[in-house]
């Protein structure tokens, strides 16, 4: 069992999770170039980011509701959708052109450019991987990317998710 070296007392299943994951992270992780970009990092978000916030505030003009934020879809992966309707089982995943590798803005980073090239690969991956799951699950897995027009991304997902919901009516 994992022993926190300062106060010597057993860790926990997640204490132990977190600390494995912490320090794969801190080898793997290259230093910022600068510290613009060591700031600029820290205050990427992860969740609620502007392009979430465009479109759920679209799809409530639409009168879409019911739907849940940042939904564990998959109980054993610890993945989220961003947008989940769960009774028509749509998936909403909103990504970023730059961090998903957006077939028309991708760009790659400029220092640390193999880190960089390895880390995204890594992300498109993971997107791939967990759009597959979420199909064999059922799931119907949409990608609203950064760029889109918020007002036309939520009609594609309301015209989806009403015919959907018209089919896994109980």
């Amino acid at each position: 069992m994992a022993v926190l070296q300062s106060c010597r007392k057993p860790l926990t299943k997640t204490a132990r999770r977190t600390l494995t994951y912490v320090c794969h992270v801190a080898r793997s992780t290259p230093s910022p170039t600068t510290p613009g970009r060591q700031s600029a990092m820290r205050q990427q978000k992860t969740k609620d980011t502007a392009p979430e916030r465009a479109l759920r505030v679209a799809l409530r003009a639409r009168g879409l509701v019911g739907y849940r934020k940042h939904y564990r879809a998959l109980p054993d992966l610890r993945r989220t959708v961003d947008v989940a309707f769960v009774g028509a089982r749509v998936a909403v995943d909103v990504r970023g052109c730059f961090w998903h590798g957006c077939p028309d803005h991708s760009r790659r980073g400029t220092a640390n450019s193999a880190w960089w090239d390895e880390k995204l690969a890594r992300n498109i991956e993971r997107d791939r991987d967990t759009e597959q799951r979420l199909s064999e699950s059922g799931w119907l897995v949409l990608v609203v990317w950064e760029h889109e027009d918020s007002d036309e991304a939520a009609e594609r997902v309301s015209d989806v998710v009403k015919a959907r919901r018209k089919t896994h009516a109980p």
